[in-house]
């Protein structure tokens, strides 16, 4: 199973990114073997979902990695280390980015399309986009090539 986990919440302006692309995708032809999850903020609780899946593209407001309403992709190596300069979020998902290459029992490609707020709805659209192209396999969706995380 291939996935697109959604982070963060509808009821917080600064944060919904990942809920409104989760509503976007909810609406949109997706291949069956594409599930979309909303994460909302269960942090370290994500982890069965990844060990589940064959490719993860998360979904989440960044910030300070681009102009405010741009859409960014990072994997790889990227994702530790933006866990701890500035990703903009406190504690459950930094944490689970951080800790994850360690906590994944096998190697799962991961990416985290970030949306610099304030999402508009051309952003939103195109994260929506870069998920789904990253977790059907589509090459150069996120910056740095392949990453995988994981033992």
């Amino acid at each position: 199973m291939k996935r697109i986990i959604c982070i963060g919440s509808a009821f917080q302006d600064g944060d919904s990114a990942g809920a409104r692309v989760f509503a976007r995708l909810l609406d949109t032809d997706l291949p069956e073997d594409l599930e979309v999850v909303d994460g909302g903020l269960r942090g370290l609780d994500l982890l069965r979902l990844v060990e589940t899946s064959e490719r993860v593209a998360f979904v989440d407001t960044v910030s300070g990695f681009a102009a405010p309403g741009e859409v960014v992709g990072l994997e790889g190596d990227s994702l530790g280390e933006i866990a701890t300069e500035g990703y903009g979020h406190g504690g459950g998902f930094s944490y689970f980015l951080r800790a994850l290459p360690q906590l994944a029992r096998k190697p799962v490609p991961v990416c985290l399309v970030g949306l610099e707020a304030p999402a508009s709805e051309r952003s939103i659209t195109e994260a929506a986009r870069r998920a789904v192209a990253f977790a059907t396999h589509a090459p150069a969706i996120c910056p740095g090539g392949p990453g995988h995380v994981g033992r």
